[in-house]
């Protein structure tokens, strides 16, 4: 199967681009709904440690919103290993 590409669009910037789709996605999407998740959390839960990073120590839900409301990379260990173990 061929794709059609418009004539100004250079075939290869193009398939650059869709490589780089689908990390972006996957990530848009955890952060997505780890957002939806703690917004949907009770303000007792948010307290509790949900994962323990070995350089960084026990994490609770609000560190954890923390780091990903603020883009940091921490933030993106945190939903990758939030993914990993199926929270989101």
């Amino acid at each position: 199967m061929s794709l059609d590409l418009p004539s100004i669009c250079p075939r290869g910037l193009f398939k650059k681009v869709l490589k780089t789709l689908p990390n972006t996605y996957r990530k848009m999407a955890n952060r997505e709904r780890f957002l939806k998740l703690y917004a949907n959390l009770p303000l007792n839960l948010r307290k509790e440690t949900i994962l323990v990073l070995d350089e960084k120590g026990p994490i609770t839900w609000d560190v954890a919103y923390l780091e990903v409301e603020n883009k940091t990379k921490v933030g993106d260990i945190i939903l990758n290993k939030l993914a990993e173990m199926d929270i989101i």
